[in-house]
C-alpha cells in the first residue's frame, strides 16, 4: 500500500496569500494563530482517522511565502481539532479521538496537561 499526501489549499481573509502545503496524514482542522497571521495549525490523522496515529503541526511561512513546519507532535490516535490559547502564544490545545484533550506548550515536546475520559 501507498499512501499519497494531499496539498492542502490555506487562505485567511486578513492575510492576502495562499499557502500549498503537503501533509503526510488526512487533515482534520487549521486554525491561524490569533497572535501571528502566519503561523498555522493543522490537526491530521491517519488513514482518514479511522485507525492509526495523529499529528499536530505547526506552520510557519518561509522566506519565499510558503509553509514549512516549525513544530511537530506526534499522537497515538487521531489529532481531530485544535484551538489557541489566547493569552499565551506558545501553547495550543488538541482534543483526539480517544477523547483526551491536551494543552500543548511549543517549548516543552510534550503535552504540559492531558485530560481524558
Amino acid at each position: 500500500n501507498t499512501y499519497k499526501s494531499k496539498k492542502i489549499i490555506l487562505s485567511q481573509k486578513m492575510v492576502d496569500y495562499k499557502v500549498g502545503y503537503h501533509s503526510e496524514f488526512c487533515g482534520h482542522s487549521v486554525k491561524f494563530s490569533p497572535f501571528e497571521p502566519g503561523k498555522i495549525a493543522l490537526c491530521s490523522a491517519q488513514y482518514f482517522g479511522i485507525v492509526g496515529n495523529g499529528r499536530l503541526e505547526i506552520l510557519g511561512l518561509n522566506s519565499q511565502g510558503k509553509a514549512e513546519p516549525l513544530h511537530v507532535f506526534n499522537t497515538q490516535d487521531a489529532c481531530y481539532d485544535c484551538a489557541w490559547n489566547e493569552t499565551n502564544e506558545n501553547q495550543i490545545a488538541t482534543v483526539g479521538g480517544d477523547g483526551s484533550l491536551k494543552l500543548w506548550d511549543f517549548q516543552n515536546r510534550l503535552p504540559v496537561a492531558n485530560w481524558e475520559e
